[in-house]
């Protein structure tokens, strides 16, 4: 699975932050320790040496934003609309594939938006994003068979 890694520092924590996910993680490190999650909220340490609560959060444009002591930090850059399109070309399949097509379709989009977040050429971007689709497709129509064997018309 592709993971990404983001470095990051936020003023009032302590030491330095690692946030580390992919299509269905998300592992955060304060100064090399793992710090335990409950949902999307951690308890980080503060520069006083204090527990202080950091939430971390992916929206809907597949950036992930901190929030702290009220103060919201995107931790990525904000994409191209290339890159979006690129990115959410899978999202195609929930408009045919109901469900089955919005599972595989936002799985496809997660792994197609980690790898543009990676990979600077879009060339290399364009054909990922191609290949990651016609896959997506594929699936769709073997488990939407698959589905569709298992009740059969009488």
């Amino acid at each position: 699975m592709i993971n990404n890694t983001l470095n990051f520092q936020i003023e009032g924590v302590d030491g330095d932050l690692k946030l580390e996910y992919g299509a269905f993680s998300q592992k955060l490190y304060q100064n090399g320790t793992e710090v335990k999650r409950k949902g999307t909220k951690y308890q980080v340490k503060n520069d006083q040496g204090n527990l202080e609560e950091l939430k971390i959060v992916k929206g809907l444009d597949y950036r992930h934003k901190a929030e702290f002591r009220g103060n919201k930090i995107f931790l990525e850059e904000k994409l191209t609309v290339l890159q979006y399109i690129m990115g959410f070309i899978p999202y195609g399949l929930i408009f045919v594939g109901g469900f089955i097509g919005a599972l595989v379709g936002i799985f496809g989009s997660s792994v197609i938006f980690g790898y543009i977040r990676k990979e600077n050429s879009i060339l290399k971007q364009i054909i990922l994003a191609i290949v990651v689709s016609a896959i997506c497709t594929v699936v769709y129509f073997a488990l939407a068979s698959s589905f569709l064997s298992l009740f059969p018309r009488r």
